[in-house]
């Protein structure tokens, strides 16, 4: 049978997996046919392996980190200033060596595992990694990953307060279409405790619902953002999607970022 229905499954038993490492290991045995990791999850072993090259990265429909650059020593990291080339390049510096290059920017596409990457921006020598202001989201009691990096990218240990360069915030929202984001966005920083930030961030939200004509792309949207609310990145969360090549035509046609929505939503003991 060689029509397109013919790569759909008859059947798809999802299993959850608290540990990575118990995870890859139950798909070197042969147990699982394809496995989703979170960003950065995957073990260098792993990703080194000749079977596994080629396999995709899926994007998560829903959710981002979110960068904008804020003047040092404003209350609450509130102003906005044009982004600089530190930011970015601290921000590849974290995805290099905490998320082990798996991230990619929302108008980068991602690439499949073991093929080339665009080179990220080098840190000027006369720049320090930027201070980083996380918000932290409800559940999250905790400083986390991202925090104990900026605060000491070689150890994690507490670095000398300052004030912050960048504002990190996860954005709980569709990545699809622009327009969608860009209101996510906008309606976001709209709170902020700046005056200035708030009418920026308003008269933005206004120019999305109301434009006309073709939906916005995503490069658009960024660089209309980028100097009135310094945006730096918009960064979805690209998961790690391993299978071995002659699975993958199955896996690909069942949608892999639909496959990448399921990560941290599957109930306790149920398939």
């Amino acid at each position: 049978d060689t029509t397109e229905a013919s790569f759909w499954p008859d059947t798809l038993v999802i299993r959850a997996f608290d540990d990575a490492a118990d995870q890859e290991i139950a798909l070197e045995r042969g147990e699982l046919d394809a496995s989703l990791f979170w960003p950065g999850e995957l073990s260098t072993h792993m990703r080194e392996r000749p079977r596994w090259q080629g396999s995709p990265m899926a994007t998560r429909t829903r959710g981002a980190l979110t960068a904008v650059a804020v003047i040092p020593g404003t209350p609450d990291a509130a102003g906005p200033r044009s982004p600089a080339r530190a930011d970015s390049a601290g921000l590849d510096f974290l995805n290099r060596f905490l998320f082990r290059g798996d991230l990619s920017a929302l108008d980068v596409p991602p690439v499949r595992l073991g093929e080339a990457k665009p080179l990220g921006l080098a840190m000027p020598r006369t720049s320090a990694l930027p201070v980083v202001e996380v918000e932290r989201g409800q559940v999250c009691a905790r400083p986390n990953a991202i925090e104990r990096f900026f605060a000491h990218p070689a150890s994690g240990k507490n670095a000398k307060p300052g004030p912050p360069g960048l504002r990190l915030f996860y954005l709980d929202a569709l990545i699809h279409p622009a327009d969608s984001l860009g209101l996510a966005i906008t309606e976001h920083l709209g709170a902020s405790a700046s005056p200035t930030v708030r009418a920026r961030a308003d008269s933005l939200g206004r120019a999305v619902r109301e434009h006309g004509g073709a939906p916005l792309t995503p490069a658009v949207l960024l660089d209309a953002m980028r100097e009135p609310l310094g945006l730096v990145r918009v960064i979805p969360l690209t998961c790690p999607l391993l299978c071995a090549p002659e699975t993958r035509g199955y896996v690909e046609s069942l949608g892999i970022d639909a496959l990448a929505d399921l990560l941290g939503r599957m109930p306790a003991a149920r398939p």
